[in-house]
């Protein structure tokens, strides 16, 4: 009986710690704070010294739905694409690589389609 009390315990522990951890995370809010006030992921990996994966991770654990298109440029790289210009001439109008403006074009593609 003993036995059964501990685990329980044990496991009403580890939901209060994983809440606490989620929920009251002084980074987490922080990244949460920054990213609400038109912080760039760029900008708060500098300022926090951390990834991009842990930016989006901490967005996500708390229900705020990062929007991976924050980039003034993302929009035209479509409209470039769209009238057919050269990946080439789109990349040096906007700084991108040609890589990214194919996977900007190709997810562009699925949001449309």
């Amino acid at each position: 009986m003993l036995n059964k009390g501990m685990q329980g315990f044990r496991q009403y522990l580890t939901e209060a710690t994983d809440f606490y951890a989620t929920t009251w995370n002084p980074d987490d809010l922080r990244i949460i704070h920054l990213y609400q006030n038109q912080s760039s992921i760029s900008d708060i990996k500098q300022e926090m010294g951390i990834s991009d994966g842990e930016i989006y991770r901490a967005l996500r654990r708390h229900g705020v739905n990062p929007n991976r298109r924050t980039s003034p440029y993302h929009d035209d790289v479509l409209y470039y694409g769209q009238c057919g210009m050269p990946f080439g001439e789109i990349a040096n109008m906007t700084g991108y690589s040609t890589r990214q403006i194919r996977n900007i074009l190709d997810k562009g593609q699925q949001f449309e389609g």
